[in-house]
């Protein structure tokens, strides 16, 4: 007799993928993302869209690409309704997005983790929200992943984690800026 034990799915934590792209020209800029997140437990999903606004912004150009999205203490996705965040980046593209190879260094374990994690499952998740459900199973691996970047798991406000891939992208840009983001959840589905 064999006896399968599952790992639990940790409360409050949404992972998933999507597109960002974003333009600096002298001081201001601006940046929008397409996303698609699931529960660690399967039990919901959602889309959403992120708009940003980059002041002050040193640099100029446009770039975009593919991003991995992992949101910790979050338990439903209302509560990214109008939910603003803030925080320093920096761009730097020429055809590939090379800040994403540049930034590695800081998060290495997780950015490996993550670079794992997508290139054995990324596959079926891409195919839309009910695939996504699919990858509730790994939730060990993704519990490692939020450990590893230091995220509360019973934060005041969701946190949330993206990182784009070098690979997928476009643009060319150069630019050092403040964002301030703002989230519009579109849809929500319940499995």
């Amino acid at each position: 007799m064999v006896i399968e034990v599952k790992a639990p799915a940790v409360p409050g934590v949404w992972f998933g993928g999507g597109y960002k792209a974003g333009t600096t020209f002298g001081v201001v800029g601006n940046e929008t993302a397409q996303i698609v997140c699931v529960a660690a437990d399967g039990r919901q999903g959602f889309t959403a869209t992120i708009t940003g606004t980059r002041f002050p912004a040193l640099g100029v150009g446009a770039s975009g690409g593919p991003i991995l999205v992992l949101i910790t203490s979050m338990r439903s996705p209302g509560a990214l309704a109008r939910l603003m965040t803030g925080g320093t980046d920096y761009s730097l593209a020429v055809g590939a997005k090379f800040d994403t190879l540049l930034k590695g260094g800081k998060y290495a374990r997780a950015t490996q983790a993550l670079a794992d994690f997508a290139a054995k499952y990324g596959k079926r998740g891409a195919q839309g929200l009910k695939a996504a459900k699919t990858l509730v199973k790994y939730n060990s691996q993704i519990s490692d992943i939020v450990k590893a970047l230091g995220m509360k798991l019973d934060h005041y406000e969701p946190q949330i984690f993206s990182i784009g891939s070098p690979w997928g992208g476009f643009g060319a840009e150069a630019s050092v800026h403040f964002t301030v983001s703002e989230f519009h959840v579109e849809s929500v589905v319940n499995f």
